[in-house]
């Protein structure tokens, strides 16, 4: 299994990148900030 810790100060894209991630089957971990800017529905 793989994980990626997602913490950014500019969340343009953030989303986009974490759906990317989450296709090929990696673990999301993020900061409270980072994981605010989406919809909890967005992601798997």
């Amino acid at each position: 299994m793989t994980t990626a810790l997602i913490s950014v100060s500019d969340k343009t894209g953030v989303l986009e990148l974490a759906k990317g991630l989450a296709a090929l089957g990696v673990t999301l971990l993020s900061t409270g900030g980072t994981a605010s800017c989406w919809p909890m529905r967005a992601l798997p």
